[in-house]
């Protein structure tokens, strides 16, 4: 009997440690939850690959783009090296930095960024550092040589030109420039791909030129110590316009009727969609804005003007410039010709409320 009971007693004894290692065992698998999964994205694909030059790189932004808190975030290494670092400094924004590159190959660092379940990797490629007498040249049957200048005369089809760059310089590099080298970059010569090896193509378009004169800029090549290349880009204008309509919808489904009032803010807002107002385009030629008092058409100049516009075949930007600070209500009216200045197009009365 004596043996019986111990037997029972054991029994039990395994029955209620069995029962407390499973609730414990499930008490665990309750309090383990699964990485969360967030929204992580860099936002300029380009920055996923960076490309930058053998001199040391102070830093190097890259915009990203997560629902995670930046407690959240982190980085990794995923090959090891000591010339790059990166940070999370936002959750909008990593920084890299890089120390120059001693040597004639290039170098390549890889990041990954993590927020709970989620990653993204990119990487940064350092050019080698160049040698002395670097050579440069170029290559493109759509560019014309003369006395050992480049020229090359556009129309308005947007064609993609391509030009075939060679260099002993670790890296090719393409900046543009407005009115023949004067300003900083040209918003109408569209460079695909601004920076290269030796070899590979540049490829630039020109955007429409919708005012009817003859525009003019330049694109230079440089490379290492090599001495640059400067192509000069001369553009015609399109025919000028005989039909422009405005809409308020980049659908084109809403017209806007010619002669329909504006009304902006007494006070300049530094939020564009407040100080700027957009209608979309639809013409079949060339066209220039024009700035007159209000009924008339004297033209106000640019800097006597509280009141600028420009546009290119797709849309139309009207924007104030600064604070009504002259106590009533003041107008100008924005008046769209043709290209050769014959025809009055459209007019749009335009008003700024007093403070």
């Amino acid at each position: 009997m004596k043996k019986l009971m111990n037997y029972w007693m054991i029994a039990a004894m395994a029955v209620t440690l069995t029962m407390g290692v499973s609730s414990c065992s499930s008490d665990d698998d309750e309090g383990e939850k699964d990485p969360v999964t967030y929204e992580l994205k860099i936002v300029n694909q380009a920055d996923a690959k960076l490309d930058v030059d053998p001199e040391a790189l102070s830093e190097q932004v890259i915009k990203i783009q997560t629902n995670a808190a930046l407690k959240d975030l982190s980085l990794e290494k995923v090959n090891e090296q000591s010339w790059c670092t990166a940070s999370v400094k936002s959750t909008t924004e990593i920084t890299v930095k890089a120390g120059a590159n001693p040597n004639t190959t290039d170098r390549e660092a890889n990041f990954k960024l993590v927020a709970g379940a989620s990653s993204v990797t990119f990487s940064i490629t350092q050019a080698g550092k160049n040698s002395t007498g670097c050579t440069l040249s170029i290559e493109s049957s759509d560019i014309d040589e003369q006395y050992g200048m480049y020229m090359y005369m556009g129309d308005n089809s947007g064609k993609t030109i391509s030009v075939k760059i060679n260099t002993t310089a670790s890296r090719w590099k393409v900046v543009t420039a407005d009115m023949m080298g004067e300003g900083d970059g040209s918003d109408w010569i569209l460079i695909k791909n601004p920076r290269g090896k030796n070899g590979e193509t540049m490829e630039f378009s020109l955007a429409p030129n919708v005012a009817g004169d003859v525009q003019s800029g330049t694109i230079t090549i440089s490379a290492g110590d090599a001495e640059e290349i400067v192509i000069y880009i001369n553009q015609m204008g399109m025919a000028p316009a005989t039909s422009y309509k405005l809409f308020t919808d980049d659908k084109k489904a809403q017209e806007f009727a010619n002669g329909t009032a504006l009304s902006f803010e007494a006070t300049y807002a530094a939020e564009a969609k407040e100080r700027i107002k957009t209608l979309y385009v639809e013409t079949d030629g060339g066209y220039i804005t024009l700035i007159c008092e209000t009924g008339t058409d004297n033209e106000v100049e640019d800097e006597d003007s509280w009141l600028g516009a420009g546009g290119d075949l797709d849309q139309l930007l009207i924007n104030v410039k600064n604070d009504n600070t002259t106590g009533v209500e003041r107008t100008l009216d924005l008046v769209i010709l043709d290209s050769d200045w014959n025809a009055e197009l459209f007019r749009i009365p335009v008003t700024q409320k007093a403070k």
